[in-house]
């Protein structure tokens, strides 16, 4: 057999073929599918585990590098996802395995909701807070297992922040619901009389610089 190679690579030679450069090319043939093989594998195994596991499943809301995502499909090698604007996204599924992945209904569909707000100083901080609970309360589409929050957060440069805590049940329609959260809280707060703060700014100037505004005012 080893002469038979030999004499084969001579007459290859004699010939004008280079095998050197077979070789080179068969051995980059080689690696390729090696690393592609390589991602099929890692793909195939991490589609058998999140089966096996369930920890991601059909119907699962996630989100995965900032996008949010219903899960419409496990398959062996990706998954099959569909995000808010309705497109479909193949997801490999060593990326799910190997990324920091959320998923918002992994073991209920519980999801808490935040709606920040600052208000005046001279505010009645015990008013605001009745208000901004009964707003809360309000909403019909809040989950009633779990009660409404409101939690003063700090004191702002220009307001005193609270922060409305509410739970639903369904996380995928979170942006309307934030809007109607808003709207509760903006309509109650104008009814009550309290006043929402905005970021404002004190100017003061030095003696000399306002006695040289006035004599440019005077000059005009």
């Amino acid at each position: 057999m080893f002469v038979l190679i030999v004499g084969l690579s001579v007459a290859f030679n004699t010939l004008g073929f280079k095998l050197t450069a077979v070789f080179a090319a068969g051995g980059l043939f080689a690696v390729a599918i090696g690393f592609a093989m390589k991602n099929i594998a890692e793909n195939f195994v991490s589609g058998l585990i999140m089966r096996i596991e369930r920890s991601i499943k059909r119907g699962d809301i996630l989100k995965v590098e900032g996008q949010v995502l219903t899960v419409k499909e496990v398959g062996i090698r990706f998954t099959l996802a569909k995000n808010r604007d309705n497109e479909d996204l193949l997801i490999p599924n060593s990326i799910l395995m190997q990324s920091m992945v959320t998923n918002r209904t992994l073991s209920d569909d519980l999801f808490r909701l935040r709606a920040p707000v600052g208000v005046v100083y001279s505010s009645d901080m015990q008013q605001v807070k009745e208000t901004l609970m009964t707003a809360a309360t309000g909403l019909t589409w809040r989950s009633d297992k779990m009660d409404p929050v409101v939690i003063m957060r700090a004191f702002g440069s220009s307001s005193v922040d609270f922060e409305v805590s509410v739970w639903l049940e369904d996380p995928w329609s979170i942006g309307q619901y934030i809007s109607e959260l808003n709207e509760a809280i903006w309509w109650s707060l104008k009814e009550a009389g309290i006043v929402i703060a905005f970021p404002q700014l004190d100017v003061h100037f030095d003696e000399p610089v306002v006695e040289s505004l006035q004599g440019l005012r005077r000059a005009v």
